[in-house]
């Protein structure tokens, strides 16, 4: 993945963009605002909780107890191809017709859940189907912050 300076590239878009990021990593993403996008509301102070754009109980259930602890590349085109269904639903476009009109105005707003990994993750396809609208999507790591400089931010580089 490529990487940016985090100042860099919060100045750059007249438009708004997301960020997308573990929740692990929120005290270094400055926004406007924070969506915790997960199955349960951990109440974590300045987000707003957007379960519509976390993976369905049948989903979420399914990662839990049949793929969790097998390899990722055994289970994720399943979950991907089911999550990209998922965000056909009107549940789904509702929040992301709203999300589009926040960037729209400028905003910028960062999509958090608890994977660890944004390969095999929910947020990671949401980014995508924001991408394909025209959106500026960052996925921010706090492992890329080296030697104690400031965070970077890692663009998705994906093969659609």
């Amino acid at each position: 993945l490529k990487t940016l300076r985090f100042d860099t590239i919060m100045n750059t878009s007249p438009r708004g963009h997301i960020i997308t990021t573990a929740i692990s990593s929120l005290k270094h993403i400055h926004c406007d605002e924070i969506w915790q996008i997960t199955r349960v509301n951990s109440q974590i102070k300045g987000t707003l909780w957007v379960p519509e754009l976390a993976p369905s109980q049948a989903l979420y259930g399914k990662h839990q107890h049949e793929w969790k602890e097998k390899p990722p590349e055994t289970w994720w085109p399943l979950y991907e191809e089911r999550f990209n269904n998922e965000l056909k639903s009107s549940e789904k476009l509702g929040a992301l017709r709203k999300l589009w009109r926040l960037i729209a105005d400028g905003k910028s707003v960062a999509l958090a859940c608890f994977c660890p990994n944004h390969n095999y993750c929910h947020r990671s396809l949401v980014g995508i189907f924001l991408e394909r609208q025209g959106i500026e999507v960052i996925e921010f790591d706090i492992r890329s912050i080296k030697d104690n400089g400031p965070p970077q931010l890692a663009l998705f580089e994906w093969e659609i």
